[in-house]
Formats: structure tokens, C-alpha cells, sequence
């Protein structure tokens, strides 16, 4: 009876050992897809800011100026393209898409110089035109029909996205963005401002909605 009993004691630990070893293989596979699923979402936000950048140059070509608001630039790809155009406009990591929030695109839109666009082209060829930032990680808020990332957190991964006028595509670290006061009609505002762009050195500024590079 003894040997029966203790028998059985050791086929209970070799089913606990076996337990763990395969809660330890599945925690591996679980973060080995998870970031195979975010550099696969990167890589399509990148992809559509560049197919963005074609597009603007379309448009800039066809109209002899920059459309005033991604809502044109989407419905002048939409009379070419039909409506399969507006997936380049949405980053696979926007969890804030319609109905949550009206927007016509995913990517920020940073209002250019207003300037022809050749003068663009040739005098301020690193603007940055369109910013990503869903892929900070940020976790959601909600309050009623409103949702937004929570700022306070810490990001999983703190880079922007960015398009330039230019038509690169480049990530930049959060922490390097700067604000510059600006006048817009009698009013003074802070706008970020990126590296590589003009005035980038002399804005010392550090920009205030990201609380973690303070």
C-alpha cells in the first residue's frame, strides 16, 4: 500500500511539472505573436502613409495646390479608386475609428505652409504632414459616447509615425518632439514641431501631452 501511495504522489508532481512547462511555452507564443501582430501593424501604417504620399502627389500635380483636408485628398482618390481608397486612410492600430470619433483619416493632418506646392517642395521638403500616434500603446478611456488614449499611462512603444512632405516615411521618438508658439488670426498657439524640421533647433520647448519625457 506504501508503494501504491507513493507512486501515485510522484504521477501528481510529474502532472504539476508538465502543467507549468506548458503555461511557460504557451506565455512565450503569446508575446512572440503579439509582436509579430504589432510589427505586421507597423509595417501597414508605414505602407499607407506611403501610398498617402503618392496620392498627395497626385492631387498636387492635378490641382496645382495641397488639398485643404484629408476628407479631399479622400474623395479625389474615391472618384478614381471607388471606395476601397479609404483603407489607406485607417491604421490597424486605431481603436478610436467611427462612430467613436468622426474623422476622415487615422493619421493626423498638420496644416502646410500656404504656398505653392513646388515652393513647398523646395523650401520646406521635411514638413511633417500627416502623425501617427496610435502606436504608443496607450490604453483607452471612455466616458459616454467619448473615447480617448489615457496620456497618463506609459507607452509600450513611445515612436510616432510620420509622413513628410517630402514623402518619407520615418519614425521619430516622442520624447523628441518640441512645441512653438504660433499666431493663428489674434490668437497664440503651441503646435508640436519634429526634428528636421525648420525652426526644430530653436524651439526648446518640450511638448506637454507627453508626460513621460518630462
Amino acid at each position: 500500500m506504501r508503494r501504491q501511495a507513493f507512486q501515485r504522489g510522484f504521477k501528481l508532481i510529474e502532472l504539476l511539472v508538465v502543467m507549468a512547462i506548458l503555461i511557460l511555452l504557451a506565455g512565450i507564443v503569446w508575446v512572440m505573436t503579439r509582436s509579430s501582430r504589432e510589427a505586421a501593424a507597423r509595417s501597414q501604417c508605414m505602407q499607407n502613409l506611403r501610398q498617402i504620399a503618392i496620392a498627395t502627389y497626385q492631387y498636387m500635380i492635378d490641382y496645382q495646390t495641397i488639398y485643404d483636408s484629408p476628407f479631399s485628398l479622400m474623395d479625389y482618390l474615391k472618384d478614381r479608386q471607388g471606395a476601397s481608397a479609404e483603407k489607406i486612410f485607417i491604421c490597424p492600430r486605431d481603436r478610436l475609428q467611427v462612430p467613436i470619433r468622426e474623422a476622415a483619416s487615422s493619421y493626423y493632418w498638420s496644416v502646410p505652409t500656404e504656398e505653392p506646392p513646388q515652393t513647398l517642395l523646395r523650401e520646406h521638403p521635411n514638413k511633417v504632414l500627416l502623425t501617427c500616434e496610435h502606436h504608443l500603446g496607450l490604453p483607452l478611456l471612455r466616458r459616454g459616447d467619448w473615447a480617448g488614449y489615457d496620456y497618463d499611462s506609459t507607452p509600450s512603444w513611445p515612436f510616432l509615425i510620420v509622413l513628410r512632405v517630402n514623402g518619407s516615411v520615418e519614425t521619430i521618438h516622442s520624447c523628441q518632439v518640441r512645441q512653438v508658439r504660433r499666431r493663428v488670426g489674434n490668437m497664440t498657439v503651441l503646435s508640436p514641431i519634429y526634428p528636421g524640421e525648420e525652426g526644430y533647433e530653436q524651439a526648446t520647448e518640450r511638448y506637454d501631452l507627453y508626460h513621460w519625457c518630462r
